[in-house]
C-alpha cells in the first residue's frame, strides 16, 4: 500500500486557513453580539455560556492550525470527533443555561432542535472515532 501523506497541498493549507479566519470572525462575533444588542431575544445569561462557546472555538482553531503542517486522513478524523465532543457539550451548556427569551413553544422546538444536534453529534463521533481507528490501521499495520 503506497504510505499515506502527512504534509497537506498548498490548496489544502489554503483551507484550513481560511477554516481558521472563519472561525475566529465567529468567536469575534459570539463575544460580541451580545454588546451589539443584534439579538433581541437574547438574555443576559448569554454570558454563561460563553465560556465553553469560546472552548470549543478554540479547539476548531487548533484543529486546523494542526492541519496545515500535520493531516492524514485518519488524524483529521480523530480531531473532527474531538472537536464533536467540544460541540456536543457547548450545546448541552447552551440547552441547560438558554439564554433565549422565547415563547414556550418557539423554546420548544429550540430545545428539540438541539437535542437532535446533540443525537448528530454523538453519531458522527462514533463514526469519526472509528474511520480514525481503521485508518490509523491500515496505513500503520498493513
Amino acid at each position: 500500500m503506497k504510505p499515506e501523506l502527512t504534509t497537506p497541498s498548498s490548496g489544502r493549507r489554503f483551507g484550513y486557513f481560511l477554516s481558521i479566519l472563519i472561525n475566529g470572525a465567529i468567536y469575534y462575533v459570539i463575544n460580541n453580539i451580545a454588546i451589539w444588542n443584534f439579538i433581541p431575544f437574547l438574555n443576559e445569561q448569554y454570558r454563561d455560556v460563553l465560556w465553553i462557546a469560546n472552548i470549543s472555538l478554540g479547539v476548531t482553531i487548533f484543529m486546523f492550525a494542526t492541519f496545515i503542517v500535520f493531516d492524514p486522513r485518519w488524524y483529521r478524523s480523530l480531531m473532527q470527533a474531538i472537536t464533536n465532543i467540544f460541540s456536543f457539550y457547548s450545546i448541552e451548556i447552551f440547552r441547560q443555561v438558554f439564554p433565549l427569551d422565547l415563547t414556550d413553544s418557539a423554546a420548544h422546538w429550540v430545545n428539540i432542535g438541539m437535542l437532535i444536534l446533540m443525537a448528530i453529534m454523538i453519531l458522527s463521533t462514533i463514526s469519526e472515532l472509528a474511520t480514525a481507528v481503521r485508518l490509523y490501521r491500515i496505513t500503520h499495520y498493513e
